[in-house]
């Protein structure tokens, strides 16, 4: 169990990022926070301080490239790829080259591993759009090159960049993958590819027609924490207060 000045250390000088503590300012458990292109790691704070898990803490990481042309965003507007690249269709593409991002992923989570003593098992991913691509990937990469594996990932509205080449056997780590219509994130082919890497793979589908793929209603939140709740350290299921979407 981690001191919460251990933890805010795990965090490089050169990046910008917010810690959130559970109740306890110890933790188990620790999430790190991906928000999406063209944000900042705000959002994804002001939801961590809503998100009311036992033994967990957070931590809200800020993309390291800043997005040419952004809008009036108050934390900026920043995306994981160091190149921006468009579709035939004209929308924005979300893959690009994510190399620094998977680097300082790695180096966050080794840290956490080493100075904090909670094991990458104890550690997941949340990340919304491009965040949870990077997600995904660093899952997949972590565990091929480090030999080593993550708690789980929770992507939200992205799967696997269609340019890596999927493992010889599948990683044994939980992925939740979830989308506001059915086949609008996830083809029938990015569904295969995510089971073809992870062994446990399970799909979430809203039902909606707003813009978002994140969670909006507390029974949507229920079912995301409900699934996060049987990989985390405590097992004692959600929580009453678990949930909360008002100030």
């Amino acid at each position: 169990m981690e001191s919460a000045d251990l933890l805010k250390k795990c965090i490089p000088p050169n990046v910008t990022a917010d810690v959130i503590f559970g109740k306890s300012r110890a933790s188990y458990n620790v999430i790190l926070l991906l928000h999406g292109f063209g944000d900042s790691n705000l959002s994804f704070t002001n939801m961590a301080h809503r998100l009311h898990i036992p033994w967990t803490s957070y931590i809200s990481l800020r993309a390291p490239y800043v997005l040419p042309l952004g809008t009036d965003n108050p934390g900026g507007n920043w995306m994981w790829g160091e190149d921006v690249h468009f579709d035939q269709n004209g929308d924005v593409d979300m893959e690009a080259d994510f190399s620094k991002s998977l680097e300082l992923l790695e180096l966050i989570v080794s840290k956490i591993e080493s100075s904090c003593e909670i094991p990458s098992r104890r550690i997941f991913l949340l990340g919304f759009g491009q965040g949870g691509m990077v997600a995904l990937k660093f899952a997949e990469k972590y565990a091929e090159e480090r030999h080593k594996l993550l708690g789980g990932v929770m992507s939200f509205g992205s799967s696997l960049p269609l340019a890596i080449s999927l493992p010889k056997r599948q990683i044994d780590i939980p992925i939740l993958v979830a989308e506001k219509q059915t086949a609008q994130v996830c083809t029938m082919y990015e569904k295969k590819r995510l089971q073809q890497t992870f062994s446990s793979t399970k799909f979430v589908c809203w039902n909606r027609k707003d813009r978002t793929e994140m969670p909006c209603t507390p029974e949507e939140w229920y079912k995301v924490i409900e699934w996060l709740s049987q990989f985390l350290y405590s097992r004692s299921g959600v929580p009453e207060n678990a949930i909360s979407l008002t100030d």
